[in-house]
């Protein structure tokens, strides 16, 4: 029996962690499971140490796997919030469910729920070719209720459709699953009647010959299995054959040294055969340990770093990923070295989807077409102030928005022109262009604010924080700060002291939060406090910024964001540089701009006509 498998796992946040866990140790035989744990700010931690547990599970028959899972869950039941598990041993099925957690089945045109317990129960049954399992938490079936299984559709297609309307769910932080298909079925290996006929309480019918763990089982087969097989077939040869016969016939002297010549014979064949076999069960096994050990000996020291050295514990798994998946392709395909390895992949893929912080998207979720609003709109700059925000289109037109109600309204620039940045006053819109005097400088409502600069000097950048304005000059490098005075602004001077390393040609984003961040065309990011240069560089990213980066912060967010559209990505880190998390998608590489709400939770991304929102939690 084959299987075809695809997990679901929602979005974690600081409450709830969703994760799934699989272990096949051979084609016919799988274990899967899919959790979701909660425990605040040690939310992760137990997941992690949960899916210890499940790797380190010891038994010799199903009804202990059964207790130690029992065990395991009881253990963890203050923290626990969904779970279910699925075993399958060839066409033996057994299934767990605790908190709810759930499992449909989809066998030829029936699809129904075969089990849903809040408290913990095992149920057996017998799997069939073409059966398909959904295994997922409470959370999960609730975000996505109804999965339509299209005849011929695979475990991956299963999946992507669920991850769809999973994305737009609002409770995707308590969602995991697994999506399994029987895509292959060995042929009937006994005549006897079914152990199991239908899906029924486990306790009602456990075979008396359940299947071992994982851990046993090539043990078993490369020696105890083989030596018993072949023993009972001996036996059972003598006993037809021979035996009856002893007690019927008397044998002449000739017959009984034909009869134990021929026992002899077979004997010697069958321990010929148990060595030959044993012999390259043990080469397999030897060449398995070759290509997939030393792979596991990092992985091992990679976890091992995970609770003092983030870092280094995301640095070198994503290296074991590189380097195994790189050994993968050079593989025979359907070897027994390349089944084994493909399943490592699979454990350290999962494993750094869970320290990795990083998300990958298809497609970011729209926030608004401003083509509603006036077809030929191209916002290129924007600022907000709580629920309002304004975007800029340098041709002359600015649209204000409520953020909750996504209301908006377009207002023209009337007489100010050459448009070059917008910002908000209160709830005033400050433009920075050309007034009626041909005069680049502030405008608010079409009156000068008084700050007039000399074009030539290249203006680049404007931004209002506290009581000032802000005008990065990029001709000769300086920033001018000009401070309130009556309903305008004073004279201004140049606020920063030294920039050491910072090219004034190459600077993209200017950001204030008390501090001032400016980014480059490099991807490089330089903090300023009073006009002085502070030490700062990113920390834990897998991959530096290396193009043009837009950045955003406010006083109130304890986070710097990063926008590199070359890169695709939206970079979170913190106000010391560390790397916090990342989320990488297609659409990212039209932005020019990005804006965050104030609670931190959704970031704000113009391209073009359009504007996306970026869930952040």
């Amino acid at each position: 029996m084959t299987f075809s498998s695809a997990p679901v796992v929602g979005a974690p946040d600081s409450q709830y962690w969703p994760q799934v866990f699989q272990y096949s140790p051979e084609e016919s035989r799988v274990f899967i499971v899919a959790f979701c744990v909660q425990d605040g700010e040690n939310t992760r931690e137990k997941g992690r140490v949960f899916i210890e547990k499940l790797q380190k599970l010891s038994y010799s028959r199903i009804e202990d796997l059964s207790t130690a899972l029992q065990r395991t869950c009881t253990e963890f039941h203050n923290y626990l919030e969904s779970f279910t598990a699925a075993y399958i041993d060839h066409e033996l099925l057994y299934l767990w469910s605790m908190g709810n957690g759930k499992v449909h089945l989809q066998r030829g045109q029936k699809y129904g729920c075969v089990v849903d317990s809040q408290e913990f129960r095992v149920i057996g049954g017998r799997i069939h070719q073409g059966d398909v399992l959904i295994l997922g938490t409470k959370g999960f079936f609730t975000a996505v209720p109804h999965i339509k299984i299209h005849d011929g559709a695979t475990a991956e297609e299963i999946a992507d459709t669920a991850v769809i309307t999973l994305q737009k769910s609002a409770i995707q932080s308590t969602s995991a699953a697994y999506v399994l298909q029987v895509v292959g079925q060995e042929e009937e290996r006994s005549k006897k009647k079914d152990v199991i006929e239908s899906i029924v309480p486990i306790h009602q019918e456990v075979p008396t010959t359940p299947p071992l763990p994982p851990h046993k089982q090539k043990k078993l087969l490369s020696r105890d299995a083989i030596i018993l097989l072949t023993t009972n077939i001996f036996q059972g040869v003598l006993r037809q054959s021979f035996l009856p016969r002893i007690f019927v016939h008397s044998f002449s002297e000739k017959r009984k040294k034909t009869v134990i010549a021929l026992s002899a014979g077979i004997l010697f064949a069958v321990l010929v055969l148990v060595i030959a076999i044993t012999r390259y069960q043990n080469n397999q096994r030897k060449a398995i340990d070759r290509v997939v050990t030393p792979y596991q000996q990092r992985l091992t020291s990679a976890q091992g770093k995970q609770s003092e050295d983030m870092i280094g514990a995301r640095q070198e798994t994503q290296q074991v990923v590189n380097d195994s998946t790189a050994e993968l392709h050079r593989l025979k395909p359907r070897s027994t070295e390349y089944n084994a390895l493909r399943r490592f992949v699979t454990t350290a893929e999962q494993y750094y989807a869970t320290i990795s912080g990083e998300k990958k998207l298809d497609s970011l979720p729209l926030f608004y077409n401003f083509q509603l609003v006036k077809s030929s709109f191209i916002a290129k700059k924007s600022a907000t102030t709580k629920n309002t925000a304004v975007f800029l289109d340098p041709e002359g037109t600015v649209i204000q928005m409520n953020l909750q109600t996504k209301q908006p309204t377009v207002l023209e620039a009337g007489s100010v022109t050459a448009l070059r940045d917008i910002g908000l006053r209160g709830n005033v819109v400050v433009l920075f262009g050309v007034g009626n005097s041909g005069i680049l400088g502030l405008y608010e409502s079409g009156k000068s604010l008084g700050i007039e600069v000399d074009d030539r000097s290249g203006p680049s950048l404007f931004r209002l924080f506290g009581l000032s304005a802000y005008v990065y000059m990029k001709g000769d490098g300086s920033l001018m700060k000009y401070p309130s005075q009556g309903s305008g602004y004073g004279a201004g001077k140049n606020w920063l002291k030294s920039a050491p390393g910072l090219d004034r040609n190459d600077v993209t984003s200017l950001v204030i939060d008390g501090k001032v961040w400016i980014g480059t065309a490099k991807g490089e990011i330089f903090s300023f406090a009073q006009g002085t240069k502070l030490s700062f560089s990113p920390k834990g990213m897998l991959t530096p910024f290396s193009s043009s980066i837009m950045l955003y912060t406010t006083p109130d967010l304890p986070n710097l964001y990063v926008l590199e559209p070359n890169a695709q990505r939206l970079v979170v880190l913190d106000k010391n540089g560390v790397y916090q998390k990342q989320i990488i998608s297609k659409d990212i590489a039209t932005t020019t701009d990005l804006f965050v709400s104030d609670d931190g939770k959704t970031a704000y991304l113009l391209a073009g006509s359009l504007v996306y929102s970026v869930n952040l939690e």
